[in-house]
């Protein structure tokens, strides 16, 4: 039942999303209950830290981050801090593993002429997205993860990694610092959803990703300058 819970829960993460900037959702004729409430309620029957949740929504492909904090805050009612603090946590769990072993997963899985043309497809895809990865390195890697966007992320970071053969120190190290500045950009996004609105919100994440990818292209076009100097 409780498995069962958790991924309800990351089922309702988008949608959660979509409600009110206090999460506040009828649920109809169910005694006019709020989503939250009912959550809340349920969490509590079955005994589950709502620090978990965020957790475990925090460590899954796609969702990561960008989906537990905005739970933890907005439908859980979490402390800002708690929220930032599970969520970074769980996003990092994946990314040792896809470092370490996505080698020779990938070389086990080609044995499969099916699954190998799905394994050249996925990295093709990944390396693709992340080109700033393949040049930049550890920078770019960072930056990469650091843009809470649904094509990047702790998960297609170390792929990304992985492919551009950047060291597993220097790519855990670059993707935690990238996971710590997307869960504060969240967590601020978030909070001002919970003040302003939507709009409001979206305006403000506008603006920071907009700086942030200045700063970016500042970077690309000093290394590009030293380059042809050279």
């Amino acid at each position: 039942m409780k498995l069962l819970l958790i991924f309800i829960l990351v089922l309702l993460t988008v949608s959660s999303l979509s409600f009110s900037s206090q999460g506040e959702y009828s649920a109809g004729n169910d005694e006019g209950k709020t989503f939250k409430q009912k959550i809340t309620e349920t969490l509590v029957e079955n005994k589950i830290p709502p620090d978990l949740i965020v957790f475990l929504i925090s460590i899954l492909p796609i969702f990561e981050l960008r989906g537990g904090i905005p739970v933890g805050i907005l439908t859980l009612g979490l402390p800002y801090w708690r929220v930032y603090l599970a969520a970074v946590a769980g996003n990092m769990i994946p990314v040792l593993p896809i470092l370490l072993f996505t080698g020779a997963v990938a070389k086990f899985l080609s044995k499969n002429k099916k699954l190998e043309k799905i394994i050249n497809w996925w990295f093709a895809k990944t390396k693709k997205r992340s080109a700033s990865v393949e040049k930049y390195k550890s920078l770019g890697l960072m930056l990469f993860v650091a843009i809470p966007l649904p094509i990047t992320g702790a998960w297609t970071g170390a792929l990304a990694a992985f492919l551009a053969g950047i060291s597993v120190r220097h790519s855990f190290l670059a993707i935690l610092f990238g996971v710590a500045s997307a869960g504060i950009i969240v967590v601020f996004a978030t909070l001002l959803l919970s003040k302003i609105g939507w709009i409001g919100a979206a305006v403000v994440a506008l603006i920071v990703l907009g700086a942030m990818g200045f700063s970016f292209y500042g970077i690309i076009s000093k290394d590009e300058n030293r380059t042809r100097a050279s």
